[in-house]
C-alpha cells in the first residue's frame, strides 16, 4: 500500500526534528477516515449549505 506521501507501509514512521521517532499523523487520520467511511458513517457536509440541510444530513448519519 502506498500512502499519499509515497511510503510503503500498514504503519508509517516518521522522524520529527527532535530526533524522537512516532506515526505520521497524516497517514492515521486517513487510516481513522476510510475506516469509518467504509462503515458508512463518515458524512460530507458542505461549508455553504444552511443549517436545516447540514443538521438533516448529521441525523441521516447517526440513525
Amino acid at each position: 500500500m502506498t500512502t499519499a506521501h509515497g511510503r510503503s507501509s500498514a504503519m508509517e514512521w516518521w522522524e520529527p526534528a527532535g530526533g524522537e521517532v512516532g506515526y505520521d499523523p497524516y497517514f492515521i487520520k486517513k487510516l481513522v477516515i476510510d475506516y469509518y467511511n467504509k462503515k458508512g458513517i463518515v458524512a460530507n457536509l458542505h461549508a455553504k449549505k444552511p443549517p436545516k440541510e447540514v443538521s438533516a444530513k448529521v441525523q441521516k448519519a447517526l440513525s
